[in-house]
C-alpha cells in the first residue's frame, strides 16, 4: 500500500518524492544504457537482419504472406514497413520504431507497478528493467534487447497486452474502457500467441475475479464480457478485411491467424530447439535446477525476514546503522556468490513465485469478500486484484520456458514482467510482512536491494563483456552498427556483391541482412533457411521456390544449427537444396573457411553456372 502523500500540510511526504522523482531516475538511466550499447544492440547475422528484410521488400511493393512468407501476425510486419515508407529503409528508422515501443512498455510496466507495490518498489524494478533487460547483451548472440528484438512482433505485441491490462484496472476504478481493453487485445493477438494469452488471461483474471467479490449482477458480467469480445474482434476483422484487398481471403484469414495454425500444425514445435528452450529436454535434471534455486531464494527471503526481526530489537539509535550494516555485508556476499555460482539460472524459480502471489492475492479478495479480514477498502481490494492480475500475466508469459526460465535470451520479454514482481516482492511485500511481525521493515528491504544489486551487477559484467566484442563497424551511415569480429568475413563479401552485381541473391542458411544491405532481393518468397523453416513449409515447397526462380547468386554462411537437432544445413538437413545449389552454382569467393563443415567462421559466395 502507499502512503499517505503528504507527511505534513503542504510537505511532500517520502512515497511522494519518489513518484515524482523514480520516472525521471528511470528514464535516465535507460538513456545511459542507451548510449552505452550504442548501434551494438542487433546480432551481424542471426535473426534481427529478417526483420529489415521483409520492411525493406514490403515497401518496395512485396505482398505479404503471397509474396514473402511469415510465421506471425500482420501487426508488426505492417508498421515495419510504414516506418519504412515514412522515414526510409534502413537499420536505425527500425530501431526507432523499436525504441518507441519500447517507451510504452516501460510506461504500462512502470504504471502496473505502481499500482502492486510502493513508489520504491517501483523505481527498483524500473532500474533492474533498464539495466538487465532493455540494452544489454547477456549471450554470445545479440537481438535479445528491445532496440533490435530478434522478432519485433513480440515487442510490439507486448505492448497492447500490457496496455489492456492496465486498462483492466482502470476500468474497475472507474467503470468505463472495455471496448479499449478489447481493442488492446485484438492488436495482440496480430503479433504472437504469447503475448496474447498473457494479457488475456490477466484482463480475464481482474475481471472476473472482481464480478464475484463485488457480486455484479448477470446484466453487468454480460456487458462486460459482450464489449471486451467486441474490442477484441475489431482489429482482427479489420486486418482481415484490409489484407482481403492485396490479395485472397483465404491467404488474408491464414496471415491474421499468424502463428496460431503452425503452433498446431507443423513439426516445429517437437525440434530440439524448443523442447530444450521450455526445459523438455532432461526433465529429471531442470526440475532438480529448479528446486534448488527455489530453496536458495526462499534462504534469502528468510535471512531478510530474520534479519528484520532482530534488528528491531536493537536501541531505536541503532536500528539504521544495523540495518547499512546488513546491506553492506549482504552486498559483498551476493557479489562475489554472483561471480562464482551459475546465477543466469536464478530467474528458473518465478513461476512458482508467481503462482505463490496470485494464490495469495486470490486469498486476500476471498477473505474479504467474506468478511474475515476487516472491513472491505475499495483500494485494498484493488491493490490485491492489481496483484493477482499481474501475477497471472507475468506467468502466461513464461509458459513458453516454463522449466527452463531466464533472462538472457527470449527472458529480456518473457520473463521481465516475473523479474518485475520479484523485484517488488523483496523491495516491498516481504519488508511490510516482516514488519507485521514486529520486524524492522528497512532492514528487510536493504537485504532485498543488496540481492537485486548483486544480480545486477553480474548482468552488467556479462553483457559489458559481450558489448565490448562489438569494434568493427558493418554498412554506411543509417544503416552502421557494430559487430563482432564476423565483420572481418560479412565487408570483404559485401564488397563482392557490389562487384558482381547480381540482381537477385539467396543467403543460407541464414543471413538476410546481406540482402538488405547490398538492396540485392531474394527470388523466392522464403528468406530464412534454419530448420524451423524447413519442418513448417517442407523441402520440396522450398526448392520448387529456388527452381521456379533460381537466384544469380547464392552466399553460404557458417551456421551450426545443433541447438534445434540438426547440426547442418545440406547435410543433416536440406540436402536435397545443397545438392542442387553445387550442380547449378560455382564459387566465386570464400572469405574464412569453407562454411557449414567444421565450426570455423567462413561465407562462401556462389555465383550461377552459365
Amino acid at each position: 500500500m502507499v502512503a499517505n502523500p503528504t507527511s505534513q500540510a503542504g510537505t511532500p511526504s517520502y512515497d511522494e518524492i519518489l513518484r515524482r522523482v523514480g520516472p525521471l531516475l528511470v528514464a535516465a538511466l535507460g538513456a545511459f544504457m542507451l548510449y552505452r550499447s550504442w548501434r551494438k544492440w542487433p546480432d551481424l547475422l542471426v535473426d534481427f537482419g529478417q526483420q529489415l528484410y521483409l520492411a525493406w521488400q514490403m515497401s518496395e511493393g512485396r505482398n505479404l504472406y503471397e509474396d514473402l512468407v511469415c510465421n506471425y501476425g500482420p501487426l508488426a510486419p505492417y508498421a515495419n514497413a510504414w516506418a519504412f515508407e515514412c522515414f526510409g529503409a534502413s537499420f536505425m528508422t527500425l530501431v526507432g520504431l523499436n525504441l518507441a515501443v519500447f517507451l510504452g512498455i516501460a510506461f504500462f510496466t512502470y504504471r502496473l507497478l505502481l499500482r502492486i507495490g510502493t513508489p520504491l518498489s517501483a523505481l527498483v524494478s524500473g532500474v533492474l528493467l533498464m539495466l538487465v533487460f532493455a540494452f544489454s547483451q547477456l549471450s554470445q548472440t545479440g537481438n535479445y534487447n528491445y532496440a533490435t528484438p530478434y522478432e519485433n512482433s513480440l515487442t510490439i505485441g507486448l505492448l497492447p497486452s500490457l496496455a489492456a491490462l492496465w486498462l483492466a484496472l482502470r476500468h474497475l476504478d472507474g467503470g468505463r474502457g472495455l471496448l479499449r481493453i478489447g481493442l488492446c487485445l485484438g492488436l495482440a493477438f496480430l503479433t504472437k500467441p504469447e503475448v496474447f494469452l498473457a494479457g488475456a488471461a490477466g484482463v480475464f483474471a481482474s475481471l472476473a475475479t472482481a464480478s464475484w467479490s463485488e457480486c455484479w449482477d448477470r446484466a453487468r458480467v454480460i456487458r462486460t464480457l459482450g464489449r471486451t469480445l467486441l474490442g477484441t474482434a475489431i482489429p482482427i476483422l479489420a486486418a482481415w478485411a484490409l489484407m482481403s484487398t492485396a490479395m485472397g481471403t483465404s491467404t488474408a484469414l491464414s496471415g491474421t491467424l499468424g502463428s496460431w495454425p503452425a503452433l498446431f500444425g507443423s513439426g516445429a514445435s517437437e525440434l530440439l530447439f524448443y523442447r530444450r528452450g521450455m526445459g523438455f529436454d532432461d526433465l529429471g535434471s531442470k526440475l532438480l535446477g529448479v528446486t534448488l534455486t527455489s530453496g536458495l531464494w526462499l534462504l534469502v527471503g528468510a535471512v531478510a525476514v530474520v534479519s528484520g526481526v532482530g534488528v528491531a530489537k536493537l536501541p531505536g539509535s541503532l536500528r539504521w546503522p544495523a540495518a547499512l550494516l546488513a546491506a553492506v555485508l549482504v552486498t559483498i556476499l551476493a557479489s562475489q556468490a554472483f561471480d562464482v555460482l551459475d546465477w543466469h539460472k536464478a530467474a528458473r524459480p518465478l513461476q512458482f513465485l508467481m503462482l505463490a502471489v496470485a494464490a495469495l492475492a486470490l486469498r486476500q479478495v476471498f477473505l474479504r469478500r467474506g468478511g474475515q479480514s476487516g472491513p472491505s477498502d475499495p483500494e485494498t481490494s484493488r491493490h490485491h486484484l492489481a496483484r493477482l492480475a499481474y501475477a497471472t500475466f507475468a506467468g502466461v508469459l513464461l509458459l513458453k520456458m516454463v522449466l527452463n526460465i531466464r533472462v538472457y535470451h527470449y527472458g529480456f520479454v518473457l520473463a521481465m514482467p516475473a523479474a518485475m514482481v520479484a523485484s517488488t516482492a523483496f523491495v516491498a511485500w516481504l519488508p511490510q510482512w516482516a514488519q507485521k511481525r514486529a520486524g524492522h521493515r528497512v532492514t528487510s528491504a536493504a537485504i532485498g536491494l543488496a540481492m537485486l544489486a548483486g544480480f545486477s551487477q553480474s548482468m552488467w559484467k556479462v553483457s559489458d563483456y559481450e558489448l565490448g566484442l562489438k569494434k568493427t563497424t558493418v554498412g554506411e551511415d543509417a544503416n552502421r552498427m557494430l559487430a563482432d569480429d564476423r565483420a572481418h568475413f560479412v565487408n570483404p563479401t559485401l564488397a563482392l556483391i557490389e562487384r558482381l552485381q547480381p540482381k537477385t541473391m539467396v543467403v543460407f542458411p541464414e543471413g538476410s541482412i546481406l540482402n538488405f544491405l547490398t538492396r540485392c532481393p531474394n527470388p523466392t518468397s522464403f528468406y530464412n533457411f534454419m530448420p524451423t523453416g524447413y519442418a513448417i513449409f517442407g523441402e520440396h515447397r522450398i526448392l520448387e521456390s529456388l527452381r521456379k526462380t533460381p537466384p544469380d547468386v547464392i552466399v553460404l554462411v557458417e551456421k551450426d544449427t545443433s541447438e534445434f537437432g540438426y547440426r547442418y544445413f545440406g547435410t543433416e538437413y536440406a540436402a536435397e537444396t545443397m545438392k542442387w545449389v553445387r550442380q547449378n552454382f560455382v564459387q566465386a569467393g570464400l572469405f574464412g573457411n569453407q562454411p557449414l563443415r567444421n565450426q570455423q567462421f567462413g561465407i562462401e559466395v556462389l555465383q550461377r553456372r552459365r
